[in-house]
């Protein structure tokens, strides 16, 4: 019993495994050398379109420095972002705060001031 074994189609299906499994490898490695990398500064943007002073970027880094340390210089993987940004809507004068990381080792933090301050 003789196999007719099409050897093109299995270059074929070869090949495209070998680009996918090196595909993933090397977004293993960029994840990898991300988190091991120190983060270069902290970027604070204050959204406030209606001339609002509740808050300002030194009582944002103050609110982080405070609860967490300085940030530059640790590795990006140990800087518990989503902690940050439930640090930062603590504060009464913020109605929202989103915390992210970027590629080049930065933390920026975008903040929106409350329109109006109620106890309520």
């Amino acid at each position: 019993m003789k196999l007719n074994v099409n050897w093109k189609s299995v270059g074929k299906v070869s090949l495209y495994i070998l680009v996918g499994v090196a595909f993933i490898v090397s977004l293993g490695f960029a994840a990898y050398k991300q988190d091991a990398m120190p983060c270069t500064k902290l970027n604070v943007v204050i959204k406030d379109t209606l001339g609002h002073n509740f808050v300002d970027i030194q009582d944002v880094r103050t609110m982080v420095e405070n609860k967490v340390g300085p940030v530059e210089g640790k590795p990006i993987s140990s800087i518990n972002i989503s902690m940050l940004e439930k640090i930062i809507n603590t504060n009464p004068f913020i109605s929202d705060a989103e915390v992210f990381s970027t590629i080049d080792g930065s933390i920026n933090i975008e903040v929106k001031q409350r329109f109006r301050f109620s106890e309520s």
